[in-house]
Parts: C-alpha cells; sequence; structure tokens
C-alpha cells in the first residue's frame, strides 16, 4: 500500500509540475512575464490600428518595453498598457506615439518622445499619447512633392513634343 502511496505522489507532482510550466511557458510566448519587476504606465489613443500586445517601446529606436494589454474603454477609447524597463525614468511632458514599424505588414510600435523637463513620472501615471497618421497617409505626404515635379515635366515633355511635331510636319 505504501508503494502505491509513493507513485500517486509522484504522479501528482509531475502533474503540478507540468501545468505549471504549461502556464508560465504560454504567460512566455504571450509576452507577460510573471515575475516581472517592470513598471507600467498608461496612454489612451482613438485609433491603435496595428498595434499589438507585445509590441515593442522604442526611445530612439532602442527597445525599452513592451505593450502589455490593449483594452477598449466604456468611451470608446482605447486603453494601452506600457511595461517599460525599471531604469527608464519617464520626463513629465513626454509623449508615447505610434510609429510604422515597417511598410509591408503596417503593424506598429510606440515610440517615446521625451521631453526636456527634469521631473520625473511616478509609476502608473498617463503618458501623452499621440496618433501617427496611416501608412498611405504617410506615402501621400512623401510623394506630394513629386507630384508637382512630374507635373511640371509632363507639361514640358507636351510643348517639346509638340515642337518637334510642328517642325517634322
Amino acid at each position: 500500500m505504501a508503494v502505491k502511496a509513493k507513485n500517486e505522489l509522484k504522479i501528482g507532482i509531475l502533474v503540478a509540475v507540468t501545468i505549471a510550466v504549461f502556464i508560465l511557458g504560454f504567460n512566455f510566448l504571450r509576452g507577460r512575464n510573471i515575475f516581472s519587476s517592470d513598471q507600467e504606465y498608461f496612454a489612451y489613443y482613438n485609433n491603435v490600428q496595428g498595434l499589438q500586445e507585445s509590441a515593442a517601446i522604442q526611445l530612439n529606436g532602442f527597445k525599452v518595453g513592451k505593450v502589455s494589454e490593449i483594452v477598449l474603454q466604456p468611451d470608446q477609447r482605447i486603453k494601452v498598457t506600457l511595461q517599460m524597463d525599471k531604469d527608464v525614468k519617464i520626463p513629465v511632458g513626454s509623449t508615447a506615439q505610434l510609429a510604422s514599424n515597417d511598410f509591408i505588414s503596417g503593424t506598429k510600435v510606440i515610440s517615446l518622445l521625451f521631453s526636456d523637463r527634469k521631473d520625473f513620472m511616478k509609476e502608473g501615471s498617463q503618458i501623452a499619447a499621440k496618433e501617427s497618421s496611416g501608412i498611405l497617409d504617410n506615402l501621400g505626404e512623401q510623394v506630394s512633392p513629386l507630384v508637382g515635379v512630374l507635373q511640371h515635366s509632363v507639361v514640358s515633355l507636351d510643348t517639346l513634343m509638340n515642337t518637334v511635331n510642328h517642325i517634322i510636319n
């Protein structure tokens, strides 16, 4: 009887350890760390298209944190929880701007824009949110100066072709 109890105890411990490892592994793959001592801040956006949980938070291109939660609020704004490294101090008046991570996939990251102030936000504070325009809007802003040059070139080419056509006739 004692041997049977030992085997049941071993199986019970093995099952409990397996479940704990599964839960920890699942949370790790989702980008959540249970044993983390990171600090959290919040930002509210009207549109977070392309932003996902576990998206990077960058400061001058360097990853200093990640998005830990995205929740729709009753007033239709979207609350984004920013989980930052504990050694990053955010000056008061800083902003969290949505930025495109790459052109093809349309995924977003949050880029921190620090202010020049010397006092720092407390953990759990709200960071001012700044939304970026969409990929097509950014593309339109970059292409619009070229459109004017292209129109001028087409008019010049048309004048040249008319002159050549007149000479040939």
